[in-house]
């Protein structure tokens, strides 16, 4: 369950990520077909109501690659085929910009002393 957004009049884009919680719980997803159903509660309803429905499906190469150390499975809009289309990658590897490097390199250099 995620926390409450409120969403204006012009609308909202974001990229989801669905990540498991703290606390140890796991969840373990098998090859086969999932749905995403997305729901929201307007101010005033008494209840939610579905707003977007989509079939996920991941594949036993799919899981293969999920269950690699530090994988994702990541799900990409394909407009022509009019579906989604799971891939899995670990994390990107990213250089911080010069100037953290540096930034730490002088912290680093300052506690040797």
């Amino acid at each position: 369950m995620t926390q409450p957004t409120i969403v204006p009049e012009t609308g909202l884009a974001a990229n989801h990520h669905f990540l498991l919680p703290a606390d140890g719980t796991s969840f373990h997803f098998s090859p086969g077909q999932y749905v995403l159903e997305v729901f929201i509660t307007e101010i005033g309803a008494r209840e939610a109501r579905s707003v977007f429905k989509v079939s996920l499906e991941i594949t036993p190469e799919n899981y293969r690659q999920l269950n690699q150390p530090d994988h994702g499975l990541y799900f990409d809009w394909g407009p022509d085929a009019g579906r989604y289309f799971a891939h899995s990658r670990p994390p990107a590897k990213t250089e911080p910009p010069a100037f953290v490097r540096e930034m730490f390199s002088n912290e680093e250099a300052s506690a040797e002393e």
